[in-house]
């Protein structure tokens, strides 16, 4: 059979038709927004950028953290190397990272369900707010989830499916649990998902599967270059994990974070798109679908002996969510970014589906017409409500700090390369808007001008954008011989040359 002939018996699968809708409806929402910030930069955003920028060209260098895995910055400085743009990359580095992110939870959908619960997540991941937000920011969080999921997505076919054990997938998945880790660390969560699996439905016995120590080779050989980097750059193969040690540490202080949980409501429940309110409907469907799900722990004895698909599947699900949370409950107790919880939300998704389609089945015999008008109509608005909360979010912080891009623009345009710039904050933003290389103060006076000495900097900049130490404010009024007011943006990044704009960054030229 040709190629033609196998894509037209392809596309008679109703259910492909729908794939296809829900991935292009995907596409299009992730191209309205992912450059709706284009004027600005968050601090992670801009080291990510900068870092990206330098490995690819060696000019303005901007010091990356030992908690920052390289892969990231890795395919931001291929595509910088590529004469790509920034909003090609942030395109390729982003939007694509999310649209797969809809793709693997349909495909893990089906694959541990069917089509239908598939199609369903996939939906709901497609409109999700919390991804649509994350397009617009330059992070490495999308890529990392998209990893995971083919990690997971991977494993299942290629250990639990199968009669005989799939050594290719296996090489995927081990390869993508690699990518994922050097992308985002807390990918480790991934690791722990599949060995928790292993050990709840075979617990010793999975070891004596080479597949299994082929998928951990290869999840070796693909961190190895990272160690070695790592090594090279820090003086220690396992830099990331001082930093993450000492934050662990400082985290043990606290209690449990078991507000953590509530990230699944922050999810699930966006704004009422006609007002009035938060839509409960996907939330509601979820407490459903978690009933459905928990089954398996009826049938534990089958999960143990590892016979159902069923129920292992309903595992692997919860533990997704379980285990993703729990790890921020437990070591990092904070919930901080619910951001940070993203990689749950795919399988949050399942759980809504998999209600979705109990609701289905159990009523549809007395008119399976109006149950699916019924069940499409909550969906409808479900999936209107996470888009309007997305974008209300978006438009709020759109541009937000315009000003910062202003100044750098403009200093980079009055200054030579190389030359430094201090800066009471926004070091990585000024950084990589700038082309210059940014540092702050010194400590208090005379320390900055000791720094003024050692690197004879061209700009000293005060922006309100951040809160910074009071005295950094006060510092150039201080010394009006030394420091000339140059340029003032306000906070959409326009010059100041009226009193009725609000100044929120000053650019001083520093004299000598």
């Amino acid at each position: 059979m040709s190629f033609t002939e196998k894509a037209k018996e392809w596309f008679k699968d109703r259910y492909n038709l729908l794939f296809v809708a829900i991935l292009l409806f995907a596409f299009i929402l992730r191209v309205k927004y992912f450059d709706i910030n284009a004027l600005s930069l968050w601090w992670d955003e801009a080291t990510y950028l900068a870092s990206g920028r330098y490995w690819a060209f060696g000019d303005t260098l901007w010091a990356v953290e030992a908690a920052r895995p390289p892969f990231f910055m890795l395919m931001i400085a291929l595509f910088f190397k590529l004469g790509f743009n920034e909003l090609l990359v942030r395109f390729f580095t982003v939007v694509v990272p999310s649209l797969l992110i809809v793709l693997f939870t349909y495909l893990l959908g089906k694959e541990l369900y069917d089509k239908r619960v598939g199609l369903i997540a996939a939906l709901i991941a497609s409109v999700s707010w919390m991804f649509l937000v994350n397009i617009a920011r330059a992070h490495s969080d999308l890529l990392a989830g998209a990893l995971g999921l083919a990690a997971i997505y991977y494993f299942w076919k290629g250990y639990v499916v199968p009669e005989k054990k799939n050594t290719l997938y296996l090489f995927l998945c081990g390869i993508f649990l690699g990518l994922g880790f050097m992308t985002r660390l807390s990918n480790l969560i991934v690791v722990g998902i599949i060995g928790l699996y292993l050990i709840i439905t075979e617990q010793h016995r999975f070891l004596k599967h080479k597949q299994v120590w082929y998928a951990g080779l290869f999840l070796f050989l693909s961190v190895l270059p990272y160690l070695i980097w790592s090594k090279f750059q820090y003086g220690t193969f396992l830099a990331w994990a001082g930093q993450y040690g000492a934050g662990a540490e400082a985290a043990a202080a606290k209690p449990l974070a078991w507000n953590v949980f509530s990230v699944i409501k922050i999810y699930l429940s966006p704004q009422l798109f006609f007002g009035g309110g938060q839509d409960f409907i996907f939330y509601v469907l979820f407490f459903i679908g978690l009933i459905i799900s928990l089954k398996f722990l009826l049938g534990i004895d089958l999960v143990v002996k590892n016979k159902s698909k069923e129920l292992n599947a309903d595992l692997i699900t919860i533990l997704m969510v379980v285990a993703t949370i729990m790890f921020f409950v437990v070591i990092q107790r904070d919930l901080g970014d619910p951001r940070w919880q993203m990689f749950a939300a795919p399988a949050i998704f399942l759980v809504v589906a998999r209600g979705i389609i109990w609701i289905y089945d159990s009523f549809k015999k007395y008119s399976s017409i109006a149950v699916a008008t019924v069940l499409g109509i909550l969906l409808l608005v479900g999936s209107v409500s996470q888009i309007v909360q997305a974008s209300a979010i978006l438009n709020h912080q759109k541009n937000d700090q315009a000003g910062i891009k202003s100044a750098a623009e403009w200093i980079k345009a009055n200054s030579a390369k190389g030359q430094w710039v201090l800066s009471n904050n926004i070091h990585a933003e000024m950084t990589y808007w700038a082309d210059r290389p940014t540092r702050g103060f010194g400590l208090y006076d005379n320390g900055t001008f000791e720094v003024i000495d050692e690197l004879k900097p061209a700009y000293l900049v005060v922006t309100g954008y951040f809160q910074s130490l009071p005295w950094t404010y006060e510092y150039p009024g201080k010394y009006p011989e030394r420091f000339e007011p140059a340029a003032v943006f306000d906070a959409e990044g326009k010059p100041v040359t009226n009193e009725n704009q609000r100044p929120i960054i000053v650019i001083y030229r520093i004299e000598y």
